[in-house]
């Protein structure tokens, strides 16, 4: 006669089915980590240039009508695109804050 105690216990089996699935979902995890990441970088040098370009004490005061329009005009481009690509992915939002950056933001 063999005794075992696995009353209410999980089967090694079943452990290792369970670190498995967290294994898998750690790695769903981080990629959207870093695709919020990327998001969150490309509005926040949006909103950083946005705030620069309305502020008196900074630019407001010092850049031309038309340059400081060209400026907007891009800003709600960059605005838009983020409302039109919200499915994006960390590849295409690096892209985009690449080319914000490229075009002197």
């Amino acid at each position: 006669m063999i005794i075992t105690n696995d009353k209410g216990r999980l089967s090694q089996d079943k452990i290792d089915c369970m670190v498995k699935e967290a294994e898998e979902f750690a790695e769903e995890d981080q990629k959207l980590r870093e695709k919020v990441d990327a998001r969150n970088k490309l509005e926040t040098c949006i909103y950083n240039m946005k705030n620069t370009v309305e502020d008196r004490d900074k630019l407001a005061d010092k850049i031309d009508a038309g340059d400081k329009e060209a400026i907007e005009t891009a800003l709600k481009d960059g605005l838009e695109w983020l409302e039109d690509n919200q499915n994006a992915g960390k590849d295409e939002l690096k892209d985009e804050l690449d080319d914000r950056k490229d075009e002197g933001y």
